[in-house]
């Protein structure tokens, strides 16, 4: 029996490039704002996003592409 996939996109390029973000709004909770940081997270996601587009055109494979996402995002 085949295996079935949920979806096909990778989620952990996404969670890698959200990590900076993450780390510097834990370290200064108090002097960002909870919006500028959703701000950043969307922008970040949206960059990840393309990346992870270009590289399954490049690949034109789901794993690989991830991978290299994550890479580039780290």
């Amino acid at each position: 029996m085949a295996r079935r996939q949920l979806f096909s996109l990778p989620v952990y390029p996404f969670l890698i490039a959200a990590l900076p973000l993450l780390h510097f709004y834990e370290k200064d909770f108090g002097s960002v704002a909870l919006t500028q940081l959703g701000r950043s997270l969307a922008l970040y996601m949206m960059i990840t996003a393309v990346i992870l587009l270009g590289a399954r055109r490049v690949w034109r494979e789901p794993a690989r592409a991830a991978l290299a996402t994550g890479a580039i995002a780290a």
